[in-house]
């Protein structure tokens, strides 16, 4: 196994520093963070903060300094933001993250697949509390530059995952990849709060969906023709286009790529 200072390869560090250079200058992020962790304990890491990673390690401190809710955890992807209010053991690490190292407002992305996940940690300085408004409103952006990121340091991650770090059992997640002892749970809305009507707003004011019309633009917007939406609905295809006709007629459009493309200006899923 790799020595942890040689593992954080000073010239990798200042390739990633490189590749997120753009995107920290952009909106204000000063630290990223991209790893798997396997279910066996094996893990590679890519960070922009060199030193932090060896503080880390060297103070055995949890590989996630948060314990995700169990709600969260049984999802295939999630999203999560550090709080205050976290267990005595990870504390000490997010106390030296932030006033050590500058890092605070970890923003978590997890993507479970089978035997590992899947991470990518963002971080902003302490003093910029607008950061947790802009993770909100711009999960797009973050989603596009882990692809970005993953595209560019390509090379690295083929040879650190050939060369993995090794995480003791009580450094690990409160949770693991994908498998069929470990099922994906769906939380769905209360019976009694599902809306009738879905009613729109702005220059659609006043116009609404049924909830049939509402799955009808849900599978449209994935691409899924008419036939596919049918079996997905468990309707006839006549039926789905019917719906399709309906929805059309509401907004006033003529065919299935406006109807598209209203999706995308309403941004509605």
């Amino acid at each position: 196994m790799i020595p942890i200072d040689k593992y954080f390869n000073i010239n990798i560090t200042k390739d990633i520093l490189s590749i997120c250079e753009l995107f920290f200058k952009s909106y204000k992020i000063n630290g990223f963070l991209h790893a798997r962790v396997f279910d066996e304990g094996s893990t590679y890491i890519l960070a922009s903060d060199r030193e932090y990673m060896l503080h880390h390690f060297q103070n055995e401190y949890p590989m996630v300094i948060a314990k995700v809710p169990q709600q969260l955890s049984t999802k295939k992807k999630f999203y999560y933001l550090l709080t205050s209010d976290q267990e005595k053991l990870y504390l000490q690490a997010h106390y030296d993250f932030r006033n050590l190292f500058n890092h605070d407002h970890l923003f978590y992305m997890f993507e479970r697949y089978s035997g590992y996940f899947e991470m990518c940690i963002f971080a902003a300085a302490p003093e910029n509390y607008g950061v947790i408004n802009y993770y909100l409103n711009n999960m797009d952006i973050f989603e596009k530059f882990k692809f970005y990121f993953k595209d560019k340091a390509y090379q690295h991650i083929e040879y650190l995952n050939k060369n993995r770090l090794f995480v003791p059992e009580y450094l690990r997640p409160n949770f693991k990849g994908l498998s069929d002892n470990n099922i994906i749970m769906k939380q769905s809305c209360p019976e009694e709060m599902t809306p009738k009507r879905y009613m729109l707003s702005g220059k659609y004011e006043g116009i609404y969906f049924t909830e049939r019309e509402m799955e009808t633009l849900k599978y449209l917007a994935k691409g899924y023709s008419a036939k596919e939406i049918a079996k997905k609905i468990a309707v006839s295809p006549r039926t789905a286009e019917c719906f399709l006709s309906n929805i059309k007629e509401k907004i006033k459009v003529s065919n299935k790529g406006d109807v598209v493309n209203f999706i995308q200006e309403y941004n509605l899923f």
